[in-house]
C-alpha cells in the first residue's frame, strides 16, 4: 500500500526528470510567442476599403462578388450590412 508522500515523492522525481531538460528559451511555446509578435502587425491583403467598397473595381459588391446581388447573407453584427460575409 502507498502513502500519501510516497506518491509525491513519484510525482516529484517524475517532474525533476521532466525540468533537467527543459529550457524555457528554447521551447516550442516561446518561439511561437516570438513568431506571434513579429507578424501581428500583418494585414491581409485587403479586399474592400473602410465604407466596403471592393477596391479594385470601386463598386458596393457583396462577398459572393455578384453585381446584381443586394446581399446574401445575415445581417453583420458589427455594420449590419447583408454584404458581409463571415468577416465584416
Amino acid at each position: 500500500r502507498t502513502t500519501r508522500g510516497s506518491r509525491q515523492k513519484g510525482v516529484d522525481s517524475v517532474t525533476k526528470k521532466f525540468l533537467r531538460n527543459f529550457d524555457p528559451e528554447h521551447s516550442e511555446r516561446e518561439k511561437r510567442k516570438l513568431h506571434r509578435r513579429l507578424y501581428q502587425g500583418y494585414k491581409r491583403h485587403a479586399l474592400y476599403d473602410e465604407n466596403g467598397t471592393y477596391i479594385q473595381t470601386g463598386d458596393d459588391l457583396c462577398d459572393c462578388l455578384n453585381l446584381s446581388c443586394a446581399g446574401c447573407h445575415y445581417p453583420c453584427m458589427k455594420c449590419s450590412s447583408p454584404k458581409c460575409g463571415h468577416e465584416c
